[in-house]
């Protein structure tokens, strides 16, 4: 966390992370980041509105089912658990990446 409380992470993905899909890549982070924000009791009773440029990842979460085995079985189904287990929702927007670069923020979520 930093001085404002905002909660982000840096990192370089493995040799076998780098190969998994863009999707998969931009997802993670947040699946990873909900969980332990949950674990540690700050989503209780919560809403988490999520914005994603990733229809694929829109989709999944929305649908609840994937294609992508991966996709599906290591982050929509744990992102799905966790929700009723700490009790808050999730909205989840699809935003084209056109308007995220219009914006300034498509860079955030990379």
């Amino acid at each position: 966390r930093d001085s404002r409380g905002q909660k982000y992470r840096i990192g370089v993905w493995t040799a076998e992370e780098s190969k998994e899909s863009a999707h998969w890549r931009e997802f993670a982070p947040l699946v990873w980041t909900v969980e332990e924000e949950a674990e540690d009791g700050r989503l209780t009773d919560t809403r988490v509105i999520m914005f994603t440029d990733s229809f694929t990842v829109e989709r999944a979460l929305v649908n609840g089912t994937s294609l992508s085995p991966l996709l599906l079985e290591d982050l929509v189904i744990c992102f799905k658990a966790v929700q009723p287990k700490y009790s808050f929702k999730v909205e989840v927007f699809h935003v084209a990446g056109t308007r995220m670069i219009a914006q300034g923020t498509d860079g955030i979520s990379k």
